[in-house]
């Protein structure tokens, strides 16, 4: 089992990835662009809450991989964004 201060710093992590969902959800105005950043980091982050809710090892170790893959979804998502503004869109080609 993980010690508490993994378990705090964890906790702090995934508050400051919900934090910045919820920025990004109120930043981007294009719907689609909105659910194609999100909608990943957002199921992997409630995968990393639902791991951590029983933390043994195995939990912790998967629990940490969602979150740092949501992280960096999270991370190239707040990039665009600061690149081409809060109005980018999705185009197919």
């Amino acid at each position: 089992m993980p010690d508490n201060k993994y378990l705090q710093d964890f906790q702090l992590r995934v508050d400051a990835m919900r934090n910045l969902i919820s920025e990004l959800d109120q930043t981007i105005v294009n719907r689609e662009a909105r659910d194609y950043f999100l909608s990943m980091p957002k199921n992997n982050l409630r995968e990393a809450e639902v791991f951590l809710a029983d933390p043994t090892n195995q939990t912790v170790g998967i629990a940490g991989s969602a979150l740092t893959f949501a992280e960096q979804q999270l991370d190239y998502a707040k990039k665009l964004v600061a690149k081409y503004g809060p109005n980018i869109k999705i185009t197919g080609g």
